[in-house]
């Protein structure tokens, strides 16, 4: 135990999902927004497409996000900050991240 009262344990294992690295790309028609842990659609509706840049063909479509968009995104994220992520020992904010990085 350090002079903080806080001890290392690195008795455990962690647990991950499988590595993607096998899985076939699927493009969807069309992406939305991904706030407060669901896909919602843009407040004003809008879309852009995306572009082949080899063939210039269109890939698909993705939601437009205004102001207002990014404006419930941010106070989502706080939220989730504010009442989970903060609260979570380093060692269990490190599984997530990396889960995400692979």
């Amino acid at each position: 135990m350090s002079a903080t009262g806080v001890s290392l344990n690195f008795s455990t294992r962690w647990s991950y999902a499988p590595a993607p690295e096998t899985a076939k790309v699927v493009i969807a028609p069309r992406y939305e927004l991904f706030i407060n842990g669901q896909f919602v659609k843009p407040v004003k509706g809008k879309y852009f497409d995306t572009i082949s840049p080899s063939t210039e063909e269109k890939l698909s479509e993705v939601a437009d996000a205004s102001a207002e968009d990014v404006d419930k995104a941010v106070a989502a994220a706080r939220r989730a900050y504010d009442n989970v992520w903060s609260k979570l020992p380093g060692k269990e904010r490190a599984k997530y991240i990396y889960r995400i990085a692979r």
